[in-house]
């Protein structure tokens, strides 16, 4: 019977763990996910939700910002912060896919995937896109604005 309960409280805390980034309003121990948009322009937009690794507690530190999108070969779109962020906790690297939002530390960017693409070390992801793709189509730079959504439960 504490078999039984053990496993389903390890369940629970790792699907917490690996669940999108939550807020605690007010310290009542109720948790929301945070979702941001970068906006391209008054009518395109990108919706994503971050994950909670401390990178991504850092990087929705600094919004709302303003970043030029620039072309990676031809599956990523890249920008420089104006930061570093932390990769405390984080894995070594990890192998991105197409909607992946991520943090490549050794240059300092955030990179956001339009194609799969092999395991690289230095690679932190943030979160992933949740619809919006269809912007970053775009040949060359896109500047945007990338904040947090607003309607946050409370």
């Amino acid at each position: 019977m504490m078999k039984k309960y053990l496993i389903t409280f390890l369940l629970g805390f790792g699907l917490m763990y690996l669940s999108p980034v939550y807020a605690q309003p007010g310290g009542k121990g109720e948790y929301h996910p945070i979702q941001i948009r970068v906006i391209n322009g008054d009518q395109s937009m990108i919706s994503a939700t971050l994950n909670n690794s401390q990178a991504a507690m850092d990087f929705l530190a600094m919004l709302p910002i303003t970043l030029t999108l620039k072309d990676y070969g031809h599956n990523e779109k890249v920008a420089g912060l104006p930061q570093q962020l932390s990769t405390a906790g984080s894995p070594d690297g990890y192998t991105p896919s197409v909607k992946d939002i991520a943090y490549y530390a050794p240059w300092g960017n955030m990179v956001i995937y339009r194609q799969n693409f092999e395991y690289s070390r230095g690679l932190v992801k943030l979160g992933s896109i949740d619809y919006g793709m269809d912007i970053l189509d775009i040949s060359g730079p896109i500047q945007v604005i990338i904040e947090a959504v607003d309607e946050q439960p409370q």
